[in-house]
């Protein structure tokens, strides 16, 4: 079974693709009894009525489990103004359903990313909020600014944190990228007080932040600025006489060791981006959502194009939000899955 998810006006739709006896994605094949899934919905009280979903995010591993977010547009001090962020395990054969939580420390909050701890079996992630990084089953890591009126200088993992990831080379280390274009390692194995020092910033907002292997880390976001850094170059910037002392946050600078000059995305933070790095595949692909509603794929080696006849055709009708990376049951490679409009597209190579 290959399970996906997706959003609509009812709320997040959970369905199965078919496959026939050949392990492919076939929707005309007749043996029904392999599509055990024609079609089931998650629904939560309040949820539709308060809240936006934002994000998605299938877990790793033999578990099957989805990570839902919610983005909270309202001043939520009462629990029915919506679920801050959600588990929906199922199993082949059952109808998924739904664990919503609510958390005090979120209200008037707003979630941007999660992502799965690769080093628990549990159920346990970590989230980049509005107010800075979110744990929800490690309190003690959690850096947030919860005042109302949050203060200028603050670190930016306390700040508006669009994406995370884990360090390849050391899972213990998250990586957040925020909306001031800074990229931080928050080690867990450090105290907090610790990590302002373990800060730079990229050309832009990052967006999209994936650990490519190694200390290795590409980073994507608005003004079309795509850039892998190599974390183990970070130096210390020159302070000249006449400026102002740096923040602590502000003293560290990392020199892009690649640039995608093709990459097209002027001002978008909620746009498509994926990876394919593990061994057997070159150097490695990334494959990236445009403004102009089209995808691209780019060689991580030097940041060049690769050109795909199929890929090169897709043109959607608004920009591309959803695209991965995914290898089904059967299949001896990854293909690359494209969400264009109300449709998953699958390239396979």
């Amino acid at each position: 079974m290959w399970a996906y998810a997706g959003m609509d006006q009812m709320g997040v739709s959970v369905s199965a693709a078919p496959l026939d006896r050949g392990g492919r994605v076939n929707y005309d094949c007749n043996q029904v009894r392999r599509c055990r899934w024609p079609g089931r919905y998650v629904e939560w009280e309040h949820c539709q009525r308060y809240t936006n979903t934002v994000g998605i995010k299938g877990k790793k591993g033999s578990s099957e489990e989805l990570l839902l977010l919610f983005g909270n547009h309202l001043d939520s001090t009462t629990p029915e103004a919506g679920y801050n962020y959600g588990v929906c395990p199922w199993k082949e054969g059952d109808g998924p359903y739904f664990e919503g939580n609510h958390e005090p420390r979120l209200r008037n909050n707003y979630i941007n990313a999660g992502e799965w701890l690769p080093w628990n079996d549990g159920v346990s992630f970590v989230l980049g909020t509005q107010r800075g990084v979110y744990w929800p089953h490690a309190p003690a890591l959690t850096e947030m600014d919860t005042r109302r009126r949050p203060k200028k200088h603050v670190p930016p993992f306390r700040g508006d944190v669009l994406a995370v990831d884990f360090l390849r080379a050391q899972p213990q280390v998250v990586l957040a990228g925020t909306r001031s274009g800074h990229i931080c390692q928050l080690d867990t194995r450090t105290a907090p007080e610790e990590w302002d020092r373990m800060v730079f910033r990229h050309k832009s907002s990052v967006a999209q932040l994936r650990s490519i292997g190694g200390f290795d880390v590409l980073a994507a976001g608005p003004r079309s600025a795509m850039c892998i850094y190599d974390l183990r170059f970070a130096k210390a910037r020159e302070q000249n006489a006449n400026e102002k002392p740096f923040l602590p946050w502000e003293r560290n600078a990392v020199a892009p060791a690649v640039e995608f000059p093709g990459y097209r995305n002027e001002a978008h933070i909620k746009i498509g981006l994926d990876v394919l790095s593990q061994p057997g595949y070159g150097h490695g692909v990334v494959a990236a959502a445009h403004d102009d509603c089209t995808v691209g794929l780019y060689s991580l080696r030097d940041g060049s194009r690769i050109p795909s006849a199929d890929v090169d055709k897709i043109k959607a009708p608004g920009v591309v939000k959803a695209l991965m990376f995914q290898t089904l049951p059967h299949d001896q490679h990854p293909s690359l899955f494209v969400g264009v409009g109300s449709v998953i597209q699958k390239f396979s190579y």
